[in-house]
């Protein structure tokens, strides 16, 4: 594809009338029809938009409510659980000294 051209995005035709993606792209159309075949086992679509939900508010109370310097580090350490890609990465921080740096940073965020 040539730099600068742009490919009209076109409506991708699913089969059942299920949910739709909207994007261009072979490697886009096959990952999100994975999603939506991988969710079926699970109760479907919908009850995984909802389970995220949840989870999103869920981390939004535990992060909210206060100051996010009072945040206990049993409640982060709760919230990591809950995401894969944070907590592989995270553990230093869960700790003296690496603890007092993430709430600087949670704070900056919040």
């Amino acid at each position: 594809m040539a730099h600068g051209s742009t490919t009209p995005q076109v409506p991708v035709p699913m089969d059942g009338g299920g949910p739709r993606l909207d994007l261009s792209g072979p490697i886009l159309k096959r990952a999100f029809e994975t999603l939506i075949a991988g969710s079926e086992s699970q109760g479907g679509i919908e009850q995984w938009i909802d389970a995220l939900k949840l989870k999103s508010r869920m981390i939004r109370q535990a992060l909210g409510e206060g100051d996010p310097t009072d945040l206990p580090l049993d409640t982060f350490k709760s919230i990591c659980a809950f995401m894969a890609s944070v907590r592989r990465r995270v553990a230093l921080y869960l700790e003296q000294p690496g603890w007092d740096d993430m709430v600087a940073a949670l704070t900056e965020l919040v």
